[in-house]
């Protein structure tokens, strides 16, 4: 937008970076984060890729005049596109050349020798969408979160990722095929989206991550889509259960109609299939899913006791106190649900779900990080129990038609 306030922002903004900032951080920033071309969807940013995009080298073994052409593309890297219009990106290239000569950056030698240079850029980009883009995106934000900023903004870093490809792949192809299989199935389902997260129970490692059924975008389903979880949260309630030692899975609990009154209105919760199941074991209530003995069971022991479970195991969203908590009316990421199971699929003990292993420093010294303290969340023995009630959800319950 051209207008008096945008401009009056702008100023009021640039005052403040320049308070906080001196002006090579502010030059450094900006020659990071720059758009120098366009590769189908992706953008070129930042002069470090720009120099592999249009040459295939490194920054550093650039020589003046493929400097000279990137400073050049700030212009207009559309109108200077060196495959479309090697011409004017060619002329352009010489008048930052002969600017360099009138200010004395180059002697008169130095400007007749670049200037007579080819643009030769390479024929073909290599630089394109990250192969695993939705993963690489975690481990940016876990960068920001767990690391302090001044130390990664030295040379010569690495960074050691839990990233298993070939699982990484195989969920990715799996993941597209169910969506189409979806999609195939019904006519009115279409651009469905979606998102996976695989980690290593022992440890919390992050081995895959899909955060959409198409490119990358910015948007990552897995961390950023928070949905309401419905049944995922049950397994908590029966874990309440078990640890009270007032129950066991061959418990006999009751699935009948319940009325529960809360902040003055009535909710009465339904089974799936509309109909109730009088009373059934613990076992086969969680195994089929029954809501009226999960929301029954919950009441027993309350919403307060439900909800600080969800915190223990590392819950961040907000956990409204009614008690349609129970059945998952609640919006979570699949991260945090991820975390959530994570607790019951390591025997009790809270990992953090770390996507990096490892930053180290040109000298090979392992960067200090920090969040990643792990804790006993569940009993072991309560644990090991919840765990056979899972299973059974998947060999004989709602779960195994993934068998």
């Amino acid at each position: 937008e051209r207008t008096l306030k945008r401009k009056v922002n702008e100023a009021f903004m640039a005052m403040l970076i320049e308070l906080h900032y001196g002006k090579n951080e502010i030059l450094e920033a900006y020659l990071n984060e720059v758009n120098l071309g366009q590769n189908g969807n992706y953008s070129i940013n930042g002069y470090g890729l720009a120099a592999q995009f249009y040459f295939g080298l490194p920054l550093r073994e650039l020589n003046i005049a493929q400097h000279a052409f990137l400073v050049g593309l700030v212009q207009g890297p559309s109108l200077y596109n060196p495959w479309r219009n090697p011409e004017a990106a060619q002329k352009r290239r010489d008048l930052v050349l002969n600017n360099m000569l009138v200010m004395g950056y180059l002697t008169q030698a130095q400007y007749e020798r670049e200037v007579a240079r080819p643009l030769h850029v390479i024929q073909k980009p290599t630089i394109g969408p990250a192969r695993f883009p939705d993963y690489l995106d975690v481990v940016r934000r876990q960068l920001r979160s767990e690391y302090q900023e001044n130390d990664l903004t030295h040379n010569g870093i690495r960074i050691f990722t839990a990233l298993d490809p070939l699982a990484q792949s195989n969920v990715e192809k799996s993941f597209k095929a169910s969506v189409q299989r979806l999609e195939n199935s019904n006519r009115r389902l279409n651009n469905l989206q979606g998102a996976v997260m695989v980690a290593r129970p022992e440890n919390g490692e992050l081995v895959a991550v899909v955060g959409s059924s198409q490119d990358f975008t910015g948007f990552n389903r897995a961390l950023d889509a928070k949905r309401q979880v419905g049944s995922l949260l049950k397994p908590v309630i029966y874990l309440t259960a078990l640890e009270s030692g007032r129950y066991h899975w061959a418990s006999p609990i009751e699935d009948s109609s319940i009325s529960i009154v809360s902040e003055g209105k009535t909710w009465t919760p339904k089974n799936y299939a509309g109909h109730e199941y009088g009373v059934v074991p613990m076992a086969r209530a969680l195994a089929q899913s029954y809501n009226l003995s999960a929301v029954r069971l919950g009441q027993e022991f309350g919403v307060a006791t439900f909800n600080n479970h969800l915190k223990r195991f590392g819950v961040t969203s907000n956990i409204p106190a009614y008690p349609s908590v129970f059945l998952g009316a609640v919006e979570m990421s699949p991260l945090e649900v991820l975390g959530i199971y994570a607790n019951f699929a390591s025997g009790g003990v809270k990992y953090p779900t770390r996507a990096i292993r490892q930053v180290v420093d040109s000298q090979g010294r392992s960067l200090p990080r920090f969040g990643l303290d792990m804790q006993q969340s569940i009993k072991p023995d309560a644990a090991y129990v919840l765990n056979y009630g899972l299973q059974q959800v998947m060999r004989t319950g709602t779960g195994r038609a993934a068998y």
